[in-house]
């Protein structure tokens, strides 16, 4: 496809491959040629290879442009000082309680004993008080005690009369009455 111009002095001629249109002059006509007449032939495949590239490298740039803003609010919010508020403590009662099975055990145990049984009558320690060896920690009622004391003593009374009264020999009445037997 040709065109002419006004003065006839360039032409444009269709390309035959898919370069797109370019400018073809005419050598001897080339000087007469004025700049308002001219006109630049366009090379579209060119020009459209140019825009995809730019088109590439501006969406290439944005996308670097998005995680570069993304790490700069991330680390600009990671940085700023937390909020904190501030109360003013009040003083109040604290009941918890706590419902569990199982066992209670110290860090460190010892097995303590009395040598007698019975009821205590005046303990000299609280619980988690540190004590010494052979330190008194309570007194045990010894009422019990006490009875098995005297029972045991009136024992020992019978029991020694009975060795006085074999000691001293028999009676005349017992030997008659054993004789009599």
């Amino acid at each position: 496809m040709s065109r002419k111009t006004d003065n006839k002095t360039e032409s444009l001629e269709k390309h035959t491959t898919d370069t797109g249109l370019m400018k073809v002059e005419r050598a001897a006509q080339t000087e007469a040629v004025s700049t308002e007449v001219a006109e630049v032939a366009i090379d579209r495949p060119a020009a459209r290879k140019r825009s995809r590239a730019l088109r590439k490298w501006l969406v290439r740039l944005g996308v670097l442009l998005a995680v570069v803003l993304v790490v700069a609010f991330l680390m600009w919010r990671s940085r700023r000082p937390a909020v904190v508020t501030v109360v003013q403590p009040k003083l109040t009662n604290i009941t918890e309680t706590i419902a569990s099975s199982g066992r209670v055990g110290g860090a460190t145990e010892t097995l303590v004993g009395a040598q007698a049984q019975g009821l205590v009558e005046q303990l000299f320690v609280k619980e988690g008080d540190r004590v010494a060896s052979g330190q008194r920690l309570a007194v045990l009622k010894n009422s019990v005690a006490e009875a098995q004391v005297s029972q045991a003593e009136q024992s020992v009374a019978t029991a020694r009369a009975q060795v006085s009264q074999t000691a001293r020999g028999p009676l005349g009445s017992e030997v008659e009455t054993a004789t009599e037997q």
